[in-house]
């Protein structure tokens, strides 16, 4: 014969598993806060690289507009330069 729970017991297996899944909920918490923090620090270094490519930009265009032929000469040391890992 199989044994009836009582519902004491039922309670106590309730409690269990909103326990269990309390815990669950804090460790995806707590990996969905880690992830936002990696998410964060992603975005701070892709507005990094943006702002020292405008800062690059400008600089090429203020030599290219004191000496308009400098464009010409460094382009195939430009092209080198991509090439080299």
């Amino acid at each position: 014969m199989s044994e009836q729970k009582t519902p004491v017991d039922e309670v106590e297996e309730l409690r269990g598993t909103v326990r269990e899944q309390r815990e669950e909920i804090l460790r995806l918490r707590d990996l969905l806060v880690g992830k936002d923090v990696e998410l964060g620090i992603a975005k701070g270094r892709v507005v990094e690289f943006e702002d020292r490519e405008k800062r690059l930009a400008n600089a090429k265009k203020r030599i290219e507009s004191k000496v308009p032929f400098v464009g010409r000469l460094l382009e195939p040391i430009l092209r080198l330069l991509r090439g080299l890992p």
